[in-house]
């Protein structure tokens, strides 16, 4: 059929159509709907608390050099196809781990105690293997009765026969994005010490070799923030030695009332008196508008920690949009890192 001035019509018509929201999306961002606009003020102050607990510096929860007997914080992890024996030795002077993985088998060694929240893993290591497979920091969930490799994010740095470098955004049954082809960036070079390191923070995941961010990634969204995760170095089919791990955390400390911070940021307002605000933002979550709903979630990723309770609320008594929503920005808002003090040092292989 020939494409007659009718049908030209119809096409410039309905193109004019999927136009009109856009225009209106930005009218939209450019001046938030009324029924969110009374919300700004408090969002501010929110903001600049938050921005004031981020300040914090990364806390080192672990710097473990393997200058003392190192079997009280490492294992090598039992489950289907992994192998590889551990021991302490002596390499170029420097106190390691020495893992011994075998020929096309994948090998796991774990460090120190599940972490949560946000926290970075570190690793000094190096291999002599002539075509070397990966260097790679993974973390997984060790209350799943395994210690399977990739149930959290990571950090693959890949060398030879591994040829891609890659973020693990969550869990890797469900979540995986290459982001750097190592043949044309960092690869790993044989006999070299490399500084490897996993950070999961802010809603992302980075990756970094020897000081140099290789990528990053937003953070998957099976990906919880209060769910422990066992650390773990992760080699395949090759010799490997480790000098030196490093865990740090992101502690923003819990919420104080009488602290300076708070003071400064809300006047004589008091905790709980916020929270019961923002839960009357958090409702507008499931409001009939899109645009307002969209306001609303803005403003309380903006909010940040001073949202959790009452978007744990909503989350959990909302309707089926509130709930979704609220979810989506549990997981992007930072979660203080915790560790149980009354665990030992080793993990569980």
């Amino acid at each position: 059929m020939p494409f007659s001035h009718v049908h030209r019509a119809c096409v410039v018509a309905w193109l004019l159509c999927l136009a009109a929201p856009a225009v209106h999306g930005q009218d939209a961002e450019a001046t938030p709907p009324k029924a969110v606009a009374r919300f700004a003020e408090l969002i501010e102050q929110c903001a600049r608390y938050e921005r004031t607990l981020r300040n914090a510096r990364w806390e080192t929860v672990m710097d473990e050099p393997f200058d003392k007997p190192a079997e009280a914080i490492w294992a090598v992890a039992a489950h289907g196809d992994n192998r590889g024996e551990a021991r302490a030795g002596k390499v170029d002077g420097r106190s390691v781990v020495a893992f011994d993985v075998p020929a096309n088998s994948p090998g796991q060694l774990l460090f120190g105690k599940p972490v949560q929240g946000g926290f970075a893993v570190e690793i000094v290591a190096r291999t002599d293997a002539k075509l070397p497979s990966d260097l790679s920091i993974f973390m997984t969930d060790p209350g799943a009765g395994r210690n399977d490799v990739g149930t959290g994010p990571g950090f693959q740095f890949g060398g030879h026969h591994n040829v891609k470098t890659a973020i693990w955004t969550g869990d890797h049954r469900r979540q995986f994005r290459t982001i750097v082809d190592t043949e044309k960036h960092a690869k790993i070079q044989p006999g070299k010490w490399h500084r490897i390191r996993l950070e999961v923070s802010d809603g992302s995941v980075r990756g970094l070799v020897d000081g140099v961010l290789l990528g990053q990634q937003p953070l998957g969204a099976d990906y919880d923030p209060a769910k422990p995760m066992q650390p773990q170095f992760y080699v395949y089919g090759m010799p490997a030695v480790v000098d030196h791990v490093t865990v740090l955390a992101l502690r923003a400390g819990p919420i104080d009332e009488a602290d300076d911070a708070f003071r400064e940021a809300f006047g004589e307002r008091g905790l709980a008196e916020i929270e019961d605000d923002l839960a009357l933002l958090t409702d507008l979550l499931g409001d009939p508008d899109y645009f307002v709903r969209e306001a609303a979630q803005q403003m309380l990723l903006e909010a940040g920690r001073m949202a959790r309770t009452p978007l744990e609320t909503i989350e959990a008594e909302g309707s089926l949009e509130q709930q979704h929503r609220a979810r989506h920005l549990l997981r992007q808002i930072p979660a203080p890192l915790n560790t149980d003090d009354n665990d030992p040092r080793k993990p569980q292989p």
